[in-house]
């Protein structure tokens, strides 16, 4: 993906003069500045995005987030299970005559365990945006140069959209 927004970005490929406007997605995935990593992550889940557009007390843009702003401070932590006694009681009708639970197993287990800080202390606070005339070859050098794979599509002080690499991708696919 990336050697194509770059290809994109020197003008080595078909597409360079579509204008952005056209290329978004509507739907843009957001969260409020003070909601907790934990929920910010499941958001992202649900949405099944990558990303989510952090936005400030008014409702406007502030910032942007993403699932690898979260895995950089994310950790894993590994511990025990107690699987418990697989045997049966006295009581039970399927129990088999002189078997005896002789111990328990456990199972090593590893958790991701998420800061539970609010949102804004992860994001990437210079949102880098772009306006519907704006060419794919300018999305493209705008994401190349701040090593960011989407872009707010802004009108005004308004979000109207998201301009993902992938959009960039299909544009320059329909486009040859």
């Amino acid at each position: 993906m990336t050697d194509v927004i770059r290809a994109l970005a020197n003008g080595e490929t078909a597409g360079t003069d579509i204008e952005v406007g056209p290329l978004v997605t509507r739907a843009v995935n957001t969260t409020y500045r003070e909601t907790p990593l934990p929920v910010v992550q499941a958001e992202l889940d649900h949405a099944d995005v990558p990303y989510a557009v952090v936005l400030d007390e008014a409702g406007g843009p502030e910032g942007m987030l993403t699932e690898v702003d979260i895995i950089e401070v994310a950790r894993v932590e590994e511990g025990e299970d107690d699987t418990g006694e697989s045997i049966a009681d006295e009581d039970d009708d399927w129990k088999w005559e002189g078997i005896k639970a002789t111990g328990n197993r456990y199972l090593p287990t590893r958790n991701v365990e998420i800061p539970t800080e609010p949102a804004h202390r992860f994001m990437s606070g210079d949102l880098v945006t772009v306006t519907r005339k704006r060419t794919a070859q300018d999305a493209a050098q705008l994401m190349i140069s701040n090593d960011i794979e989407q872009l707010p599509l802004m009108t005004a002080d308004d979000l109207v959209g998201i301009l993902r690499d992938v959009d960039l991708l299909a544009a320059v696919i329909e486009d040859e």
